[in-house]
């Protein structure tokens, strides 16, 4: 080996050195934010807060490091930009020129207001007090605004925080996406009129459902589907959320419970096992460095919604698990529903003010209001104040239902208590990427829906690891897309999917 090589070699194995680094850095980070939303007794909320300022404030300052950005300046061009090794350095490098545009202080201020800000969004959203949040609203808000300019933009300020979760979105694509998305779903929404159906559709569903039974089903289920619980585990919390500390060896999932309801914790198990099952995939070999994980937040979703939707609510899913879960819960209402009656209860749209209990088909319309009432919060046409009347307004608008409370309303995400500014465009692209990725996986194995139907899901598994799981954050977004399935993000197949499923469900096209 020459003696460049041998600085080359030594090069890139420093430059892995503080990348895992600033990985194990990031992976206490997220076990606090997981403690703080699990088990934290609420007198340590001061305490957690200066915690993790501390630990924003280390990794940052790794990462925009002199010696980081000279390794990384010397390893330019180093690798074919297809290899392992490319793809590390050039990922590093983008982190690392994002990272640098960030002052360590801001970082720490933003990571401190986020800290503060969750826990007095529970006391509020529990009280439906928007003014008790209203004032840590403000000061995230301050905030992000200044991180979008030092983040720098072309475009739009709101591109640069969109750019956090889906590297390279545009707020003028995503407008475009949404344009298609409405032309799709609101003819089909308006000629669906459950009226005096939709109690009848859904009462299956209500009832008196032990938790633990619900907990035991839900478990036998996560573990069909592949979830890997020697390297997880599953806990209660008011918002459900995956968590990953740094590669495939530990990714936490959680989840919400109501014992009136037997589909909401099941739901919410399987949507954060499609995230867990992705992040479980990654190449062992990426732990500990900005390959892990997620390449964005919108192929992250198409995981949770892939899952939750295309498998847990058809009818080939329900074929194999229905019976079980009759038998899980004997002497209610289950017993007296046939399993089209069920499949219907399931895929019941109803609009409603909850996102999380959105059907599949207004889904999006929930997005959408998030995302025009965001541009309008960062561009400063819409003040903390007037965010209950204008989501309320805009949910009268797309859904034709108006929240009673500031519960149902503007305080029923946790998003903005977390700074996550840019962040809900992701349901919506997950929600499309979904669709196509599983059309993918059926032209590649034709298999795949019967052995769904016979409670199988390796075929399906195995595609998409083989395809996105393996592959963390080594390609970009669309270039992911594109080798998967064979074409660029597109709207189709999942309009396509729509118009099928609830045209046959409601006698519509």
């Amino acid at each position: 080996m020459s003696a460049r090589d041998n600085h080359q070699a030594e090069d890139l194995r420093r430059l892995r050195e503080l990348l895992a680094e600033i990985s194990d850095l990031n992976a206490a980070t997220a076990l606090m934010h997981w403690d703080q939303q699990t088990y934290m007794p609420e007198g340590g909320i001061e305490l957690r807060s200066q915690q993790l300022t501390t630990l924003s404030r280390l990794a940052h300052e790794r990462l925009v490091s002199p010696e980081l950005a000279e390794l990384l300046e010397r390893l330019e061009g180093s690798y074919d930009p297809s290899s392992e090794e490319g793809a590390l350095v050039r990922v590093a490098r983008r982190d690392h020129e994002r990272a640098a545009r960030l002052p360590s202080r801001l970082v720490a201020q933003m990571a401190r207001a986020a800290s503060e800000a969750e826990p007095v969004w529970v006391r509020a959203r529990a009280a439906s007090d928007w003014g008790a949040f209203a004032p840590h609203l403000e000061r995230l808000l301050e905030l992000k605004r200044e991180a979008a300019e030092h983040l720098g933009y072309e475009e739009h300020p709101y591109d640069a925080l969109l750019d956090l979760y889906e590297p390279g979105a545009r707020k003028s694509r995503l407008e475009g996406l949404f344009e298609e998305l409405k032309a799709g779903i609101l003819p089909l929404l308006r000629s669906i009129a459950p009226g005096g159906r939709a109690e009848e559709r859904s009462a299956p569903l209500v009832g008196d459902f032990d938790e633990r039974a619900q907990e035991e089903f839900g478990r036998a289920v996560l573990t069909d589907l592949g979830y890997d619980w020697s390297r997880g585990r599953q806990d209660r919390v008011v918002h459900a959320f995956c968590i990953d500390l740094g590669g495939p060896q530990d990714v936490r999932i959680t989840t919400r419970f109501d014992p009136r309801r037997v589909d909401t914790a099941l739901f919410t198990s399987m949507h954060e096992a499609g995230h867990a099952m992705y992040e479980q995939g990654v190449s062992p070999s990426y732990a500990r460095s900005p390959l892990a994980g997620g390449v964005s937040m919108g192929v992250h979703e198409s995981q949770s919604r892939l899952w939750e939707n295309l498998v847990g609510r058809s009818r080939a899913f329900w074929e194999h698990y229905y019976p079980l879960l009759q038998k899980a819960f004997p002497g209610s209402p289950l017993e007296r529903t046939d399993l089209e009656g069920f499949y219907r209860a399931i895929n019941e749209v109803k609009p409603s003010p909850i996102r999380i209990d959105a059907d599949e088909l207004t889904y999006n319309l929930h997005v959408l209001l998030r995302f025009e009432l965001e541009v309008a919060m960062i561009e400063g046409r819409l003040a903390v104040p007037e965010i209950p009347e204008a989501w309320d307004a805009k949910m009268e608008e797309y859904l034709g239902v108006r929240p009673e409370k500031a519960a149902e309303g503007a305080l029923q995400d946790i998003h903005w208590a977390d700074g996550l500014f840019g962040y809900f465009p992701s349901y919506s692209v997950g929600n499309v990427l979904s669709a196509q990725l599983f059309a993918a996986a059926v032209r590649a194995r034709p298999e795949i829906p019967d052995e769904i139907g016979r409670g199988n899901f390796g075929p399906l598994r195995g595609w998409l690891s083989e395809n996105v799981y393996r592959h963390g954050r080594r390609y970009e977004p669309d270039e992911l897309i594109e080798r998967a399935t064979g074409a660029p993000l597109s709207a189709a197949p999942y309009l396509d999917y729509l118009r099928e499923k609830f045209g046959a469900l409601y006698g519509c096209r």
